[in-house]
């Protein structure tokens, strides 16, 4: 399965995706992962893999997702 994601709306949160497959519109709400304000983002990975991104505003960290990967595809993201 091809699945393409959309590009970023103007707020950075991602809308839908594409299934060349099914030749369909997959919708994908990020919202709910990605924290309203911040104005830093670090992100760390292992090999070619993002495992965490940390999201800050002034300096304090407001949320973090951690991606899990089985055989390099990514299974799970968790925010704290």
């Amino acid at each position: 399965m091809a699945i393409k994601f959309s590009q970023l709306d103007a707020n950075q949160v991602l809308q839908a995706s594409f299934d060349d497959d099914l030749e369909t519109f997959k919708s994908v709400d990020a919202s709910s992962l990605i924290p309203c304000e911040f104005d830093e983002v670090d992100l760390s990975y292992t090999g070619d893999d993002l495992t965490q991104v940390v999201y800050k505003k002034d300096s304090v960290t407001v949320a973090t997702l951690t991606l899990s990967y089985s055989s390099g595809n990514l299974t799970n993201i968790v925010r704290s």
